[in-house]
């Protein structure tokens, strides 16, 4: 807090693809403080040039640094550099006259003067390409920390090193009322705190929207940018929407604005065409890259050019999906029961009327509810579903309430009837088809596979939940309490007596489901889901059980903290590691919060 203080230390400034960076490692001072530098080392030497110095004068050898934060040296093409910083404070020595209270003033305790050397490390690149360097983007963060790489990291650098208390203090202020709760497991508190690394470690880019001038004065975008992370560290997709459709309940619940800027990403993307052909590495077939009035399955690979190049995937023809466009749907309204802005949900609300139509050929028996394709048409794309399927059926049930609670709010009463009409038919045809008596059945197929029961065939029942949707005339509560206790039965404590989470699908006789590697397979993102939906509930037991067990296999028993896969066996073998679907943990934490259960 000294009026005298700034920060002084040192640049690396590199160039990567043609794109500058720099990387800055600098301290606060003040008249107490001195700093020298190594302006280079050798990285791949002995490190003589860092600890001769040291050792023998305990700083660098050039001494004091004379302008505000200097640069490194200049190295050769190929050639490896490293910096260092040295900083010194000189602190009195202690009096050594404390009193331990004993009398005896040899043992007591000495009184000790300390001081804090405060350093960061700081590294831009504020203006970015994508390899196809159709468009240049600039980092969100220069609108603050404008100029040059050096200029901008010299402010970032002492913009923290001056307010890195606060942060703290707002970190701790946030964390508190979770680490504190005495009816959480430990174990959730580190979860719930821990997946929210790969909101950064995610391939994340945020950009200030180029166009952001020429936007609509509501568009979110206008004032935060555009947002995408990846869909797994080896799935190189940004925004992968099946997927964010899970791991949505931790943007929206934190950052809710970023979330908006997503969603009207996508509602843009609903109507944008691109006529190339691609071919199908599923069929061998070629097909149009991107249909009118379908939601995109991703908004690009950064090996093109995202946001203009979308729909990176490229297995299956994803306009044909059932899925996607259901789930904008759903994420819009629950995104709405967070923020509350109704301007925005209208601004959207036609953009969904144009998707439920859309999916009315999905329905090609004219049962009022869509029916899959035989091929795996939906985020499980190596499990197929035939006919109306407990997943997709059960999302497009969701979509149509969600659809009546949006048109009563906004005084659409005429869609209001429509929709209410529909779900009322959906809903009916949906239990007639697929209802067991204890669980839903995975598709109205009648093949063998059909009877698997589904660890997420309860996906669309938990968004509704989370809502605040009136289900009870939708999904009966005895049938999903009954589909509960034969999940976790079946698919949790049947699969590892319960230590890994929630295996996709087992057979009514108890046998794991071998249908294909998706239905073998825990997915993290699906575990955590249907563990909100056992805290919505009440049945807090199963759902600690359910989640513990998986979160223990992954930080404890394999040593994939901080790399959280996308799916696990039974036989030691991961899939995808570092994937955007174990962000669903943020479902339970929003369950917990509405719910105020307990352990």
């Amino acid at each position: 807090d000294d009026s005298s203080s700034g920060i002084q230390g040192v640049h690396i400034l590199d160039e990567m693809n043609d794109m500058k960076q720099a990387f800055t490692l600098s301290a606060l001072t003040n008249d107490e403080t001195e700093v020298s530098v190594c302006s280079f080392f050798d990285p791949k030497g002995p490190g003589r040039e860092i600890w001769t110095p040291l050792s023998k004068l305990g700083y660098f050898e050039n001494g004091g640094v004379e302008s505000k934060v200097m640069e490194s040296q200049v190295t050769q093409p190929g050639q490896g550099i490293g910096v260092g910083l040295s900083v010194r404070k000189y602190i009195a020595a202690g009096s050594g006259t404390g009193d331990s209270g004993t009398g005896d003033s040899g043992t007591g305790d000495l009184n000790r003067n300390e001081e804090t050397i405060e350093m960061s490390l700081v590294w831009t690149m504020g203006v970015v390409q994508f390899r196809n360097r159709n468009q240049t983007h600039r980092r969100y963060y220069s609108k603050w920390f404008p100029g040059e790489n050096v200029f901008s990291a010299e402010l970032m650098s002492e913009y923290a090193l001056t307010h890195y208390k606060e942060w703290n203090q707002a970190i701790d202020s946030w964390q508190k009322p979770t680490l504190e709760d005495e009816h959480l497991p430990s174990w959730y508190k580190s979860c719930i705190f821990n997946e929210l690394y790969y909101i950064s470690d995610g391939g994340t880019v945020w950009f200030r929207d180029e166009d952001e001038t020429a936007l609509d004065p509501e568009d979110p975008r206008k004032q935060f940018g555009r947002f995408a992370y990846l869909e797994g560290h080896e799935y190189r997709m940004y925004n992968t929407f099946d997927v964010h459709f899970y791991a949505s309940f931790s943007l929206g619940t934190l950052w809710p604005r970023l979330e908006q800027c997503l969603m009207q990403e996508f509602r843009d993307s609903v109507y944008a065409v691109i006529d190339q052909e691609r071919w199908l590495m599923h069929s061998g077939e070629w097909c149009q890259r991107k249909k009118p009035l379908s939601v995109p399955h991703d908004l690009g690979n950064p090996e093109e050019e995202p946001f203009e190049l979308i729909n990176a995937y490229n297995i299956y023809d994803v306009s044909d999906w059932k899925d996607l466009n259901l789930k904008f749907i759903i994420s819009l309204y629950r995104d709405y029961t967070v923020s509350h802005d109704v301007g925005f949900l209208s601004r959207m609300f036609p953009c969904a009327l144009d998707l439920i139509r859309k999916c009315e050929c999905f329905d090609k028996q004219g049962l009022g509810i869509v029916q899959n394709g035989g091929f795996p048409d939906q985020t499980f794309d190596c499990w197929t579903m035939t006919g109306v399927s407990a997943y997709c059926g059960g999302l497009h049930i969701a979509a149509l309430a969600c659809l009546v609670e949006m048109a009563a709010l906004l005084g659409h009463e005429d869609e209001k009837q429509e929709f209410q009409t529909k779900l009322t038919k959906a809903s009916q045809v949906y239990h007639d088809l697929l209802w067991t008596g204890s669980y839903y059945r995975f598709d109205s197929s009648h093949s063998k596979h059909s009877q698997s029961i589904m660890a997420d065939q309860l996906c669309g029942y938990l968004f509704l939940k989370a809502s605040g949707v009136n289900t009870q005339a939708i999904f009966p509560a005895a049938h999903i309490d009954k589909t509960l206790d034969t999940i976790f039965s079946t698919n949790v404590k049947g699969f590892h007596l319960g230590s890994m989470g929630a295996v996709n699908g087992m057979n009514p006789d108890g046998t794991l489901d071998r249908f294909a590697i998706q239905s073998e397979e825990v997915w993290t993102g699906v575990t955590y889901l249907l563990a909100a939906t056992m805290l919505y509930e009440g049945r807090q037991d199963q759902a600690w059980v359910t989640a513990g067990g998986l979160y223990r296999t992954v930080y404890e028993r394999i040593g994939l903290g901080f790399e959280t896969p996308e799916g696990l066996t039974g036989d030691r073998t991961y899939r995808s590691g570092g994937y955007m679907r174990a962000l669903a943990v943020y479902a339970m934490q929003q369950a917990y919060n509405k719910g105020n259960t307990s352990h």
